[in-house]
């Protein structure tokens, strides 16, 4: 089912007209009007992502966990105490669920005119901790099995200096894109920079040395990990 899908497929079941839908959300204390022809929009595939602040009202109104809005996993139908608990501004930080390569230029990428990338939320007694860069990305593949699964949520301090053993987000050169990994330091080269290892927990993975700034750079450091039980075909 595709995203436009299950906008449609939780309105119905919330037993809403699109206008009754547009109209509950512009109800919001922000005041922003939200119309009948956008959420056509939305439910026709026009529109292929809502804004962070949208989707939690859609969430919101139609009482459905936003991850299953964006991405058709975890939980559809959230009770009034889980919606409370994911959904109270004052409760969670907002921040950003990256894919791979929005990841990579995450800075430039959140100063452009209109990013608007899916969205997760931060309790905020611990966000108090992390800097205002952290970011989240969903797990994409099978280098980190047995702890980190595909589909797995890791939030990311960009700030946050590794220490030895600590897991890391590292954009790897020979590998077009960004890895989890843990970081091991090794030692110094004679330009004085710190060779470290990517070590992988999948052992059928090979472990990246990184002995200069050319081939690998490090993203930021692990402050959150959310894993999923994997669920059997009739639950879902």
């Amino acid at each position: 089912m595709t995203f436009a899908k299950r906008i449609k497929s939780a309105r119905l079941m919330a037993n809403l007209s699109q206008e009754k839908l547009a109209r509950a959300i512009s109800n919001f204390e922000n005041n922003q009007t939200i119309t009948r022809t956008a959420i056509a929009q939305w439910e026709s595939g026009a529109t292929k992502e809502l804004t962070a602040t949208n989707l939690l009202k859609v969430a919101r109104v139609l009482k459905t966990n936003p991850e299953w809005l964006c991405f058709g996993t975890g939980i559809r139908k959230l009770d009034d105490i889980q919606r409370a608990n994911l959904l109270v501004d004052s409760a969670i930080k907002i921040l950003p669920l990256l894919n791979p390569q929005q990841a990579i230029d995450y800075l430039d990428y959140m100063k452009s005119s209109n990013p608007d990338p899916p969205m997760t939320g931060l309790d905020l007694a611990f966000a108090a901790a992390t800097s205002d860069h952290i970011f989240a990305i969903k797990i994409y593949d099978q280098s980190m099995l047995p702890e980190f699964n595909i589909g797995d949520i890791v939030v990311i301090d960009p700030n946050i200096k590794p220490q030895p053993g600590e897991i890391v987000l590292a954009l790897v050169k020979d590998n077009n894109g960004v890895s989890l990994r843990k970081y091991q330091p090794l030692s110094k080269n004679a330009d004085g920079f710190d060779i470290f290892d990517l070590v992988p927990l999948n052992g059928d993975w090979p472990t990246i040395t990184v002995d200069s700034h050319d081939s690998a750079k490090i993203m930021g450091t692990l402050v959150e990990h959310r894993c999923r039980r994997r669920l059997t075909s009739s639950v879902l």
